[in-house]
């Protein structure tokens, strides 16, 4: 047992430091790896956007684009401690200067990014750093204005009557529909907006009597919600189910007010070996969820919840929960 622990922590070390062990390549940097380099199960994946590590040509464009959106995500919060906290930026240049260099080769390779959100997202926060590093005035966005009454009374409602459904009625959900509750996953906060989350969308009848998962059958439509672990550095890739788990919380409340029923179903089974045979997962896809969903056959009875004085504590936790 400690030699096992002691040889883990050594694969670890040299994961971290880009050395090489057991036949791995080194990579130059921390966290420089290719995907055939991963040498244990515990060690996550990170593919370097680095060119002088891994050309761009060699990347997924998908994790390019993600570690775009993540230097993206910090150049918008210097920008705001610049503005709002008085914070002097350091380095100021060099993370715009990765996004534009990226930007450039996709242009290259004739990616229209008028197409793609969050390509044409992304050269609109580049065009603001660039204002702000050639001193010119931009504009900082005030906040959006709150909600009114009727508004905020909506959003409890969705909520509070949101269940999960197991039963559903023999009726079809349109790929439209689901595309519309996907986009809405979408929306959800992630890890420096990496957007690491996957969705499979499982309509094919052979392949749903496969997935014996929660013993739930019946099922119009079975939504797989998947990450793709390759963009997290290895200090990140513990967020990766609460990333799934974000998305899952949109695409459930926009199944809902869809009048589509659903439940969420996670586990170890969802990610075993005969699941990811069938959805041909690649190594570095971890499977974290199931959702399954249809127009429902009834309303499920409303459970009780918690009464806020069980469950809140101001500025530390007590055993005796209390409202001062």
């Amino acid at each position: 047992m400690v030699a096992r622990h002691k040889k883990t922590n050594l694969l670890r070390r040299c994961y971290e430091k880009g050395c090489s062990l057991l036949g791995i390549i080194p990579r130059g940097r921390r966290g420089a790896f290719d995907v055939i380099s991963r040498p244990s199960k515990d060690i996550p994946y990170f593919i370097s956007a680095n060119p002088k590590v891994n050309p761009y040509d060699k990347i997924p464009k998908s994790i390019l684009k993600a570690h775009m959106r993540l230097i993206s995500h910090f150049l918008t919060r210097k920008l705001e401690k610049y503005y709002f906290k008085g914070i002097e930026i350091k380095e100021d240049i060099q993370d715009y200067l990765q996004v534009k260099e990226r930007l450039d080769f996709l242009k290259e390779q004739k990616v229209n990014m008028e197409v793609e959100p969050d390509l044409k997202g992304l050269l609109e926060i580049n065009k603001l750093y660039e204002k702000f590093v050639s001193q010119k005035e931009i504009e900082i966005y005030p906040p959006d204005k709150p909600f009114n009454k009727d508004e905020i009374e909506l959003f409890d409602r969705i909520i509070k009557t949101r269940r999960s459904v197991r039963c559903w009625k023999n009726e079809p959900v349109s790929r439209e529909i689901i595309e519309s509750i996907i986009e809405s996953a979408i929306w959800a906060p992630s890890t420096g907006n990496m957007q690491s989350v996957r969705y499979i969308v499982i309509d094919d009848e052979k392949v749903k009597q496969q997935i014996l998962v929660g013993g739930i059958k019946g099922a119009p439509i079975i939504v797989s919600v998947a990450v793709d672990i390759r963009v997290y550095p290895s200090a990140s890739t513990g967020n990766k189910n609460q990333d799934a788990a974000a998305a899952i919380q949109n695409f459930l409340l926009k199944t809902h007010i869809l009048g589509l029923g659903a439940v969420w179903i996670s586990g170890k089974t969802v990610n075993s070996n005969e699941i990811r045979r069938l959805l041909n997962f690649h190594e570095y896809i971890e499977n974290i969820a199931f959702v399954y969903l249809g127009w429902p056959a009834n309303r499920p009875i409303t459970p009780p919840r918690s009464n806020i004085k069980e469950v809140l504590c101001y500025n530390k936790y007590s055993e005796d929960i209390k409202i001062y």
